[in-house]
């Protein structure tokens, strides 16, 4: 009997050992199918600037903020690019889109591609950089922040503490780090990224820039996938990204909201950097996968904010701002608890010839860059869809890689699933965050 009790005592042992080294085995490899990694992508090279401004700078950049007054959500940030890859369609009879990557516009009469799907994508599905479990109109909510373009294709509104920056020393060695060999510098855009307590940039590479091909010519997604494959690295235009952070608070363990990048790829090393007040980052975005991490994320924003309807942030005075969403108000804050942020991108060319071609060439047509891919992939064993929204989904698959959530075992979030079927709700309800 002794002998009997001790062999199944011998094998429960075993099961105990076994079953959670093959479990952990089994996620690991399903991790790496459906969330693969790459390896380096170009320069990665990246430098912080500290101190970045004057303080009396920093009180004038506030003022500006302020008499500015009124700052608009994300969610529609590819409107200006003109030629249709994937079209748009309408809703069905219930009111939902026909394709799972497809979202409804403002007036709810079409479905379409968001420009940026592949970071709502993978935010979605893997609860982003701090692995949230929580359903997709919460989720949405943290994702949709506020900002204002002053320098763009649209506008050429600039700021001097900007400038007087762009001329110093300290910023063209920057730049020889960043840009190597490529001295024009053009700037591309400037503006200010408003964050609630509660939101975050979600994890992602900065849009790229080809000679032929920009977002004012095709969607943001169809850019990325252009850069993270490598096959147009002939055409591709390098560009500098600053990250300048202009809040006044200094309690930066307990707001968090630190800025993260990967500068050897996603399958390498993850840096952290605080958000400082009065500092700034410098690095190519396009090549670099990055983010912040939550801003006070014991904190929510107003639940109202989403895709579905305008959303705005308005200055009234007294160091109050208030929220709208559809035109209703939904939130107040003061601004010490904004996370204030400064952004800013350029061009890099080597000689003023090329960037002349790069703004004055025609777009290359559409036809000609599905058929580079098509080659790649067919290399692959991968046929591309000829329906244009799943080819949306082969494209992002095959050549964008992210990141999956650095403090999460399991990198699958789950709480999106009642957004497939209400039939989930009951089951993954009690294991999400309310």
């Amino acid at each position: 009997p002794h002998r009997d009790c001790f062999r199944k005592m011998r094998w429960c042992v075993l099961a105990v050992v076994l079953v959670p080294l093959f479990g952990a085995w089994f996620i690991k490899q399903t991790q790496n199918k459906l969330f693969p990694c790459s390896g380096p992508v170009g320069n990665p090279e990246w430098v912080a600037l500290d101190p970045l401004f004057e303080p009396e700078e920093i009180d004038l950049l506030h003022t500006f903020i302020k008499d500015i007054g009124n700052y608009t959500s994300t969610q529609d940030a590819d409107v200006h690019s003109r030629l249709v890859v994937v079209p748009e369609v309408p809703p069905l009879p219930n009111g939902d889109c026909p394709h799972h990557l497809m979202a409804g516009n403002l007036d709810k009469t079409a479905c379409r591609v968001p420009g940026r799907i592949d970071v709502a994508r993978n935010y979605m599905l893997t609860g982003g950089f701090d692995g949230l479990r929580e359903g997709h109109t919460k989720m949405q909510s943290r994702l949709i922040f506020f900002q204002k373009f002053l320098h763009s294709r649209y506008n050429q509104t600039t700021i001097p503490q900007v400038q007087t920056l762009f001329r110093s020393p300290r910023y063209r060695d920057v730049i020889s780090r960043v840009c190597p060999s490529r001295p024009i510098v053009d700037d591309m855009q400037l503006a200010f990224i408003m964050q609630l307590p509660g939101q975050q940039v979600a994890t992602h590479y900065d849009t790229p820039w080809f000679i032929g091909a920009t977002r004012y010519h095709y969607p943001m997604w169809l850019m990325v996938a252009m850069q993270q494959s490598g096959l147009f690295e002939d055409r591709w235009v390098p560009q500098v990204q600053g990250v300048a952070y202009i809040h006044k608070w200094e309690d930066n363990g307990k707001r968090k909201g630190g800025f993260f990048l990967y500068p050897n790829g996603t399958c390498g090393p993850l840096i952290r950097v605080p958000a400082k007040a009065n500092t700034a980052l410098v690095l190519d975005g396009s090549q670099l996968a990055h983010g912040n991490e939550l801003y006070m994320p014991d904190e929510h924003p107003p639940k109202e904010i989403n895709s579905k309807v305008k959303n705005d942030l308005q200055y009234i005075g007294n160091e109050t701002w208030q929220v709208k969403s559809d035109g209703k108000l939904v939130g107040t804050y003061k601004t010490d608890e904004l996370r204030l942020t400064l952004v800013w991108r350029q061009w890099c060319f080597r000689t003023e010839e090329e960037k002349e071609l790069f703004h004055s060439v025609d777009p290359m047509p559409l036809e000609d860059i599905l058929s580079v891919f098509e080659k790649d992939l067919a290399k692959r064993n991968v046929q591309l869809p000829t329906n244009r929204a799943d080819m949306v989904d082969t494209l992002l698959a095959q050549y964008v890689r992210y990141p999956t959530p650095p403090s999460s075992w399991f990198p699958f979030n789950y709480c999106i699933l009642p957004k497939v079927s209400r039939l989930f709700d009951p089951l993954v309800g009690p294991f999400c965050t309310a």
